[in-house]
């Protein structure tokens, strides 16, 4: 059972310090000597939430043995004995599942995540919070999530119990749910699956709610953990563009759209782990890339458009997957940066990106050269935005950014889709694959990038793709993407008057671009874009 807790505790750890909380242990994962004696559960918890600051979430999480008395659930601690008929555990030895003396807790919400067997069958009622010597919040709101109910036993195999699994899951950042009711939703869901597919458990995770607020907002609705916002918010911006207003089979589209939604949530899964891996790997973080950049490139795209602008399917799915393909290429890039020292300034002469990424220090010498100085000042998150800056500002230039075998796989196996589609008969997925990779790097650039415009001339790219390109070009410009920051915004990070990258990141997304005279744009490309497809 030892082993079991042990895992069940370095899972939930793992995921909840993903999500940026402050993780303390009792017991399993703690100091050998600090076994968990009810005295030492009862402090730790008290302490807790004495510490958690006003408006904060506190989550108590606890795995192990668990009983029910008299309808009331309690936790069993390495110190509980027996009563004197040796049959029970004396009810003084135990700990209360929700202890006394939380009135006074300042967070807006505290939630108790139990892992424990219920076993009382004489038990068929769950005692309701804030009933009896359950406690009230003056100030917030209290939730109660039992792994079962009274009278189940708690599922576990020699990984781990089944409902820590099933939770650490769902609570990872990669996972899409947030808010309390969404996290022990997909919970229920996960744990239904777990017992259908194994004979003789029956376990029913269950949740019990408090409030002592008089304020509007519901518990519910309380985010308890990050979340994956990035498939998501990707998943809505897909499914929801108005440039699918100007296909012209919409017959089609849903065929398109599930091909789309695929590429995404591959997309968003790579987008994230690079980013987890960054500080890692690298011991960095990348202040520049935000996940909503492609979603503004397909609003500033649906704004050039002219309102009679026609797509076929193809090329509405080559348009759409064009920012998040872009995304690919560099989430791929990132992580093989993420390999080759990205904060690292001096010259190694080493063959391969190494030496690709010293070429680019070298064009930006006094970059690194402030970046190395913020470093000996004991201001490493200035030092890191300098360096992810250069690897960006590499990464764009480099041609095997837009021949990443990632990138490669995620076009083709789009176009083996989109090349099945009516009117798409004429071209192949070889060829395809090769034009989603270059629209891919179309995306924000710029006149200076020489080998695309030459590359948008071939053979394979008709007027109305080449129109694609411009329209890809422009609407990434207009997006404003961070990682393109000329240097003279550079300059002024790290600075007395320092810029705030993230006050950058707000400005972007006010960013509005307005019609003028109906016309879709001044910008004399993106009315050739415009025209194009019109």
């Amino acid at each position: 059972m030892r082993d079991v807790v042990n895992a069940d505790v370095a899972r939930m750890a793992d995921a909840l310090g993903r999500s940026g909380y402050h993780i303390e242990f009792c017991g399993a994962g703690s100091s050998a000597t600090a076994e968990p004696t009810g005295g030492r559960i009862k402090a730790a918890i008290l302490r807790a939430c004495a510490a958690v600051p006003p408006d904060g979430v506190l989550l108590v999480y606890f795995s192990g043995h668990g009983v029910t008395l008299g309808g009331e659930s309690f936790l069993v601690p390495c110190d509980a004995y027996e009563t004197m008929s040796g049959d029970l555990p004396a009810r003084d030895s135990l700990v209360p599942v929700i202890p006394n003396g939380l009135r006074q807790c300042q967070a807006r919400l505290v939630v108790f995540l139990i892992d424990a067997c219920r076993q009382d069958p004489a038990a068929d009622a769950v005692t309701p919070i804030g009933g009896g010597n359950l406690s009230w919040l003056e100030h917030g709101d209290l939730a109660l999530i039992n792994s079962c109910r009274p009278g189940e036993q708690s599922g576990y195999s020699d990984t781990g119990s089944f409902f820590t699994t099933a939770l650490a899951e769902v609570v990872d950042r990669r996972n899409p749910a947030r808010t309390l009711r969404d996290v022990f939703t997909a919970v229920e869901i996960q744990m239904a699956r777990k017992t259908a597919r194994t004979d003789g458990l029956r376990q029913r995770p269950h949740l019990a709610l408090a409030t002592g607020r008089s304020g509007p907002g519901s518990p519910d609705d309380v985010v308890i953990c990050d979340g994956d916002q990035v498939s998501e918010a990707w998943r809505r911006a897909v499914e929801n563009t108005a440039l699918w207003q100007h296909g012209t089979s919409p017959e089609h589209h849903e065929t398109v759209r599930a091909a789309l939604l695929k590429l995404v949530a591959q997309g968003a899964r790579q987008w994230q782990d690079v980013q987890d891996l960054l500080p890692e790997k690298a011991s960095a973080r990348d202040p520049w890339s935000a996940h909503n950049y492609p979603i503004r490139v397909l609003t500033e795209m649906e704004g050039c458009l002219t309102e009679h602008a026609t797509l076929g399917p193809l090329e509405l799915g080559m348009l759409i997957a064009a920012p998040f393909l872009r995304e690919i290429a560099l989430s791929a890039g990132l992580r093989e940066a993420a390999g080759i020292g990205p904060t690292l300034f001096e010259r190694t002469y080493q063959d391969g990106p190494r030496h690709d990424l010293e070429i680019t220090h070298a064009i930006h010498e006094h970059v690194c050269r402030r970046a190395e100085g913020l470093a000996r000042r004991g201001k490493n998150d200035a030092r890191d935005a300098l360096a992810l800056w250069l690897v960006h500002g590499w990464l764009n230039g480099r041609t095997a950014t837009w021949d990443a075998p990632a990138l490669h796989q995620s076009a083709r196996r789009l176009a083996t889709v989109l090349t099945c589609l009516p009117g798409a008969t004429t071209v192949t997925e070889n060829e395809v694959t090769s034009v989603l990779r270059v629209l891919a790097r179309a995306v924000g650039a710029g006149a200076e990038d020489a080998l695309l415009s030459e590359r948008l001339r071939w053979d394979d790219f008709a007027p109305r793709t080449r129109a694609l390109g411009a329209l890809l070009m422009v609407a990434g410009v207009m997006a404003a993407d961070l990682r393109r920051m000329p240097t003279v915004v550079v300059d002024h990070v790290g600075t007395g008057s320092q810029l705030q990258i993230a006050t950058l990141h707000e400005a972007a997304m006010r960013l509005r671009w307005h019609r003028c005279a109906g016309r879709p744009m001044t910008n004399d490309l993106a009315e050739t874009g415009a025209k194009g497809l019109g």
